[in-house]
């Protein structure tokens, strides 16, 4: 039963701990290029538990990119991934011009457990340059992520594998990138269950506050 409680008091201080920082703002674009989880935090609730929810990766003030590449993990234990694809007016082909040409080289979009990955560029850079495709520039979506709680209460990052996110110009040569991830938090319900194991462990911390406080004079 004390572990019990221990353990659901625990959770209940973490998950109170990082909804208190996910309400902080998130930092605004700096002007350099980002690769970013969006949203940067999301929570589900027992309420949308089987419910599934998308995440974007997006690019953020873009700039010379002529191919990408990038891996995000997360812990397959909290999350799982429905699918992975590219949307209609992705960032790397935004009318469709490159695919209308056959000139769009998609090397994977694919998930497993744990991992989704991507990799895009262009058979032909120079025709791409010449059409004005190349190089991209700006902000846009590179990809979408259906994914669902497994229904294990807990965090996870969704970050990025810095050894496996290049953002390359029309050379092949990495630009310099900033790796934007996300959290998502699985919450449990604050039922009277929960608050009614927490409730002794709350005044043994009020009795041990007093008995250890300096008494006023």
């Amino acid at each position: 039963m004390k572990y019990l409680i221990k353990k659901e008091a625990i959770l209940l201080t973490a998950v109170l701990s990082l909804l208190a920082l996910a309400s902080f703002p998130r930092a605004q674009a700096t002007g350099e290029m980002t690769i970013q989880v969006y949203p940067n935090t999301v929570t589900i609730t027992p309420a949308n538990m089987t419910s599934t929810f998308q995440i974007e990766i997006r690019m953020i003030d873009a700039h010379d990119v002529a191919g990408i590449q990038f891996r995000v993990e997360w812990n397959s234990s909290i999350l799982t991934c429905k699918t992975i694809v590219r949307p209609t007016g992705h960032f790397m082909d935004p009318d469709g011009t490159e695919e209308a040409e056959g000139n769009l080289w998609v090397i994977y979009t694919r998930k497993g457990t744990g991992y989704g990955e991507y990799a895009v560029t262009y058979y032909d850079m120079q025709a791409a340059q010449t059409r004005g495709t190349v190089p991209r520039t700006g902000n846009g979506i590179l990809a979408t992520l259906t994914m669902n709680a497994t229904g294990t209460l807990g965090t996870t990052t969704i970050h990025f594998n810095p050894d496996e996110t290049i953002i390359g110009d029309v050379n092949s040569q990495p630009i310099t990138t900033i790796l934007d991830d996300g959290t998502v938090i699985v919450i449990p319900e604050l039922n009277l269950a929960i608050l009614a194991l927490l409730l002794p462990t709350i005044a043994l911390a009020v009795i041990a506050a007093r008995k250890f406080l300096p008494k006023k004079n």
